[in-house]
């Protein structure tokens, strides 16, 4: 014997006219009474639901009917018409391919936890993400009720790994639309749009979350980030308050509430900010960044001194890979740093240490190069400052710039035929490529006061 549902499912109303949107029908089978807009979901989902307790008797067809008008206001198909054995199946055998994905990949619910963490996890997602367009595509949305929503999350957290906002999005908001209680469903809408740039639609979603969820502090900690891209940076610092309210150890937190702190200007806030990264090394005394923002503030501040002990700390526990740090460590200590009071100092030993950490993760990055070429010249070791302008100049190219450098290294180490030769090919670029008429001058000048004498030819 079918169930009741397997033959006619008739909404019924308390008004004999046509039903309007927000008005009450009654269920004639459950006796329930719902708004229009429930009975069609809570309609489209039961049927879905029932695919897997179907037996042959499904054949019947299953028809839910509603009035014309709640088609219009529902944009609703007048009637699911699902006649063979055929469909079961095939929803059936969907829904075990994409929770066997799923569970294979072990995703979250929760976006933006990185489940992809490595080449090969992401070639797997990729492949994960193809069959399960394939699978999917072919359902329709009615069918797609019949996933959960936490089911729905999982399959947008694969497309949000793969930056797929869009298409993660799309899944995310049909998890909201199965059940609008769920806070991390509203947290992934939320994150989504942040990731295509609608940071006020962002805020919207995160404020639905919390208000599901008051003491979900990752939520609080995202808001926070959203009023910081809207530059928006006292809120930025009021939501992650409500985030270390929360968790008092949430490290994170601590330290974006520093940046907004030091983003806003102004000694107070600069003073702030340092005490937001106090609270972040008391729990985590290995985050280097935070160690390096403490000293950029207090560069700020002009304490150089007090810069070059947060520094100092910087140095001891950067990690090795870290190559934007040792880079940015070796500028530090260079003098390198466009702020008054670092130009002032002069460690080039030290920065060159920070350097070559830099260069042996990097060989090829010419900006390393420069600098590191600059801190051997200013130690007076010309030979090797000249092998890193000439490898800097190998790859990036020639510019007026470096090559005048590299004339005058060559002129402090006495090889003027070299230095002649290279202020010549300074002018050229300055004049013929660069456009920059003063500075050719200037290196036609310094080539024509170098009188060199070689196999009888003076110039």
């Amino acid at each position: 014997m079918s169930p009741p549902w397997a033959s006619t499912m008739r909404l019924q109303t308390a008004n004999p006219n046509p039903v309007q949107p927000g008005e009450k029908v009654q269920c004639s089978f459950c006796r329930d009474w719902f708004t229009v807009e429930d009975a069609a979901e809570r309609a489209v989902g039961e049927v879905l639901k029932e695919y897997e307790k179907a037996s042959e008797a499904f054949v019947h067809k299953v028809q839910v009917i509603f009035s014309s008008n709640v088609e219009a206001i529902m944009g609703k198909l007048e009637k699911i018409d699902v006649t063979t054995t055929t469909t079961m199946s095939t929803v059936l055998e969907t829904q075990k391919m994409v929770q066997s994905i799923l569970d294979r990949l072990n995703v979250p619910v929760q976006a933006g936890g990185g489940l992809i963490g490595d080449a090969s996890a992401r070639a797997e997602a990729t492949e994960a993400a193809s069959q399960l367009g394939k699978a999917l595509v072919g359902l329709g949305e009615d069918a797609l009720r019949s996933l959960d929503s936490d089911t729905l999350l999982r399959v947008g957290n694969i497309y949000y790994e793969m930056l797929d906002f869009k298409e993660a999005l799309s899944y995310y908001q049909r998890a909201v639309v199965i059940n609008s209680n769920n806070a991390i469903a509203w947290f992934n809408v939320g994150l989504a749009y942040g990731k295509l740039g609608d940071h006020q639609k962002e805020i919207e979603m995160y404020g639905r979350a919390v208000k599901i969820k008051p003491d979900y502090a990752t939520v609080w900690y995202n808001m926070g980030l959203a009023y910081y891209e809207l530059k928006k940076y006292q809120t930025a610092v009021e939501m992650q308050e409500k985030a270390v309210k929360v968790k008092p150890d949430y490290a994170e937190a601590w330290a974006k509430m520093g940046q907004a702190y030091s983003n806003q200007g102004g000694s107070w806030t600069d003073r702030k900010g340092i005490m937001m990264y106090e609270e972040v090394v008391k729990l985590k005394p290995d985050d280097a960044k935070s160690w390096m923002a403490m000293g950029q503030i207090y560069l700020r501040l002009g304490d150089l001194q007090k810069a070059k002990e947060m520094f100092d700390r910087a140095a001891e526990v950067t990690k090795p890979d870290d190559f934007d740090m040792w880079l940015y460590l070796g500028s530090f200590y260079s003098g390198f740093l466009p702020l008054p009071p670092a130009e002032g100092l002069n460690e080039q030993r030290k920065a060159i240490e920070m350097y070559e950490k830099a260069i042996k993760l990097r060989p090829a990055d010419s900006s390393c190069l420069y600098r590191m070429g600059k801190a051997y010249e200013e130690l007076g070791e010309y030979r090797k400052a000249i092998e890193m302008r000439e490898e800097y100049i190998r790859i990036k190219g020639k510019d007026g710039h470096a090559l005048l450098n590299l004339a005058e290294l060559y002129e402090k180490v006495g090889d003027k035929a070299k230095a002649k030769s290279l202020y010549a090919d300074a002018a050229i670029q300055y004049a013929m490529i660069e456009s920059n008429s003063s500075m050719a001058d200037y290196c036609w000048k310094k080539e024509g006061k170098i009188n060199v004498t070689r196999r009888g030819i003076f110039s």
